[in-house]
């Protein structure tokens, strides 16, 4: 606490000083990789760390994740954005997020837009480059599988798209896919045996299990890979500042 007091009555000396230059305007950059707070960084972590263990890599290439719900808004989006940011900023990794909706958020959230979908790279055999864009100057891309316009049903089903994903894990340490919920589309399911593991997002205490085993069983009967659940909204039945110290 000192030092922090120390370090505000330093701060105040300098303000006259600095008042004098010449006023120089400053544009505040967004942070873009930061997290929502350290709870969530150290669970994303530990996300990556069991995915790790249960995805051994061979080849010494990247892997491809699909982030995957029953319903909307169980928080996928949120979910797999943030553990993209965490591999990126806490670990150095690489990391490739993509957008399997062509309404999705992600784009907007990073306030980028790639020149293309993948409707070209996945029909007409061109680069799928373009439709890739980095974030600022980190390590972190984004994509959008279906631009606006572009069809998601005829791209996630094509043949071409398993190779294109096979090639980019050569390129990114990790490839987080942001699907649609599986009840309200089927797109989402087409992907889940064309990456190395699938992460079924469930809102705790909402989605009845019922509905939870019946998307695992989709997902497995088209040769998908469920590596697990990553609960969302889990209430604090005790004072969070209580839990926060267990």
């Amino acid at each position: 606490m000192t030092k922090i007091y120390e370090a505000l009555q330093r701060a105040a000396k300098l303000r006259p000083i600095l008042g004098k230059a010449k006023a120089k305007k400053i544009v505040p950059q967004p942070d873009y990789l930061r997290t929502r707070s350290f709870a969530v960084e150290e669970q994303m972590l530990g996300l990556y760390r069991s995915i790790i263990a249960l995805l051994p890599n061979r080849r010494g290439w990247g892997r491809a994740v699909q982030f995957i719900a029953s319903r909307r808004e169980e928080g996928t989006s949120i979910l797999s954005r943030e553990f993209a940011k965490v591999c990126v900023r806490k670990l150095g990794a690489s990391v490739l997020l993509l957008d399997a909706d062509p309404e999705g958020p992600q784009l907007a959230y990073f306030d980028v837009m790639p020149d293309q979908g993948w409707q070209q790279a996945v029909l007409e055999e061109q680069p799928v480059k373009p439709a890739i864009k980095q974030v600022a100057d980190s390590t972190l891309y984004v994509s959008q599988i279906a631009a606006p316009g572009e069809s998601i049903t005829q791209i996630v089903h094509a043949p071409a798209i398993e190779g294109i994903i096979e090639d980019l894990k050569r390129d990114y340490d990790l490839i987080v896919i942001d699907t649609p919920p599986a009840i309200t589309s089927a797109d989402g399911l087409a992907l889940s045996h064309k990456v190395d593991g699938v992460i079924l997002v469930v809102e705790a205490e909402s989605t009845r299990w019922q509905i939870v085993r019946h998307t695992k069983e989709k997902i497995e009967l088209r040769g998908g890979n469920v590596l697990g659940v990553l609960f969302n909204k889990r209430r604090h039945y005790i004072p969070k500042f209580i839990y926060d110290r267990l």
